[in-house]
């Protein structure tokens, strides 16, 4: 039984995950931002041959397959 033995979480927040029953747990990034910098990495990196760390911001989107209420 979702959240109450266990929880779920997705990844990207598609439209289904607001819509299923229990509604998604979701983390969300940047899509644009990652094509980005992984575009730069492949550029940069062939040619330099240096390799880099980066952090993307993320966003949790808490729903009910992640939350059990106090009552179960």
């Amino acid at each position: 039984h979702v959240p109450k033995d266990v929880a779920v979480v997705g990844f990207d927040d598609i439209a289904s995950a607001s819509l299923s029953t229990p509604r998604l747990t979701t983390v969300t990034q940047d899509a644009r931002r990652a094509a980005e910098m992984l575009i730069d990495t492949l550029i940069d990196g062939v040619e330099t041959g240096e390799s880099r760390n980066s952090l993307l911001p993320v966003h949790l989107t808490v729903r009910e397959s992640s939350v059990c209420s106090s009552g179960e």
